[in-house]
């Protein structure tokens, strides 16, 4: 149980590497953001735009790191939905 338990973890924490925003101009952020429930657009923003860490945006909106990570997951999620709904245009 270990193994798969750290082996789920690390790709959990690959995965919230990521910037989806990178590639994106402003105004297609600030569309998606908003699309984002009010929790997951604060912990995307934080994560994604000021550079935050899981455990300093756990700290400072008092959450833990595992919900910190569910809501960078769920960004992600409807992310990928609005670029193969083709929301942004």
């Amino acid at each position: 149980k270990q193994v798969v338990t750290t082996e789920i973890t690390e790709q959990i924490e690959n995965a919230a590497s990521h910037n989806p925003f990178k590639e994106l101009e402003w105004k297609d952020i600030y569309f998606i953001l908003g699309k984002l429930p009010p929790a997951t657009r604060a912990v995307c923003t934080l994560f994604y735009m000021e550079d935050f860490k899981i455990k300093e945006i756990a700290a400072e909106m008092q959450l833990s790191e595992g919900t910190v990570k569910w809501h960078l997951n769920e960004g992600r999620n409807i992310f990928k939905k609005s670029l193969t709904k083709k929301d942004l245009y």
